[in-house]
């Protein structure tokens, strides 16, 4: 190779080669080892890095739940992942439910609100999660009226309760409404 004559040679001391040395990207397998230290699944982690969003997963994680992070992160891709954490660490609060995320994440995309005004949107749609006792006192109801159903059906009535318990309940977190109502059907048909 010739020598550039149009630009002049820079000089290259220690310090500025221990400088650029210093700020090398990290490889492919420094930031494989640094999704190792995460709990979240072979899949997500490889989805994670081929997306190039290690990064932001690991600025945004704090005390987030590694696993909900990730995917919160992959299903809104392209979104300020400040937006993203925000709306997680509410849903983590019991302010909104889990399924409510992507919804909240939409409606405030091209924002980025407070902590506050994510709270109040998911209060005015109907978007919090119901209350623990009044999950509980819909599905005794929808169970005494399907007592003989539940009883000749045992755990299989879960799915078919499920829908009219959420039906009744409104906004109420799945994994909420499916464990209280295991639960209540294990006591009944005992």
């Amino acid at each position: 190779m010739y020598p550039e004559t149009d630009i002049p040679t820079q000089s290259i001391d220690n310090q500025k080669w221990q400088s650029i040395i210093d700020n090398l990207p990290m490889t492919d397998a420094q930031r494989q080892a640094r999704m190792d230290n995460y709990e979240v699944s072979a899949d997500q982690k490889e989805q994670i890095l081929a997306k190039e969003l290690d990064d932001q997963f690991v600025d945004f994680h704090s005390d987030l739940p590694a696993k909900a992070w990730a995917t919160v992160l992959l299903e809104n891709d392209g979104v300020d992942p400040r937006l993203s954490s925000l709306v997680l660490t509410a849903k983590e609060e019991g302010e909104l439910t889990r399924e409510a995320i992507n919804l909240v994440i939409a409606h405030f995309s091209n924002s980025l609100p407070t902590y506050e005004e994510i709270v109040a949107y998911a209060e005015q749609q109907g978007l919090k999660p119901a209350d623990e006792s009044d999950l509980v006192g819909i599905i005794e109801s929808v169970i005494a009226e399907r007592l003989d159903f539940v009883k000749e059906r045992g755990l299989g009535a879960i799915g078919p309760l499920m829908g009219v318990v959420m039906q009744q309940a409104g906004a109420a977190d799945g994994k909420a409404v499916s464990a209280l109502l295991k639960q209540a059907i294990n006591e009944v048909t005992k």
